[in-house]
């Protein structure tokens, strides 16, 4: 068994503290890349709208229009990594939390049953047992048994507990990953499909 178990949670929910904290600046950054396109684009347009070159015009708005495909996906992207990934990473901390409780509790048990064990051999191992109090020896007895029936049991659910969560857990972050990558690729599956609609439309540009 590991020196301090719940350690090693409690250095778990720091990481996905952390990662928390990361996505918010990537959120933040993605926002920023987005508006900057936005403002890309209507430039774009602009120049579109006062070319004499019609062929050239054409291009640079189908140009300008894909530039808005991306702008839509990208923001649906955004959006899922908001109310989707973000709202997942900020349940981690306090599951990995709870795992730490039930090892905590179970910690307390197993210090009672070793106290009351410790108070038993001492009365025990008395030299003369006609100064130890039968009732007390008798109770310090019942007492130790108590205490291996409570950490028996709180053995048993700990473990069950940490089992199911860290199952959950698994699952959990999984779904994330594949939440997470999806999103990106059918970003950039949409990217390349009117990225190349504009690039045959700008093939067709002749001089005038």
């Amino acid at each position: 068994m590991e020196r301090d178990p719940s350690a090693r949670f409690d250095n778990k929910a720091r990481d996905y503290k952390d990662l928390q904290d990361f996505m918010k600046k990537i959120i933040k950054t993605e926002e920023s890349i987005i508006q900057t396109r936005t403002n890309f684009k209507k430039k774009w347009m602009e120049i579109a709208n006062i070319e004499n070159n019609q062929d050239l015009s054409r291009g640079l708005t189908s140009y300008s229009k894909a530039l808005d495909e991306i702008e839509r996906t990208h923001r649906e992207t955004l959006l899922i990594m908001k109310t989707n990934a973000l709202e997942s990473l900020k349940k981690y901390p306090e599951r990995l939390k709870e795992q730490r409780r039930s090892l905590s509790a179970c910690s307390k048990a197993q210090k009672d049953y070793e106290e009351s064990e410790a108070r038993l051999k001492r009365l025990q191992s008395t030299k003369d047992q006609r100064k130890v109090d039968q009732k007390e020896l008798e109770g310090a007895v019942t007492s130790k048994e108590e205490k291996k029936k409570i950490l028996a049991a709180k053995q048993e659910s700990t473990e069950k507990i940490i089992e199911d969560r860290n199952k959950a857990h698994c699952e959990d972050v999984k779904n994330l990953i594949l939440l997470l990558t999806h999103s990106k690729l059918s970003l950039h599956a949409d990217s390349l499909q009117v990225y190349t609609e504009a690039f045959q439309e700008i093939l067709k540009i002749k001089d005038q």
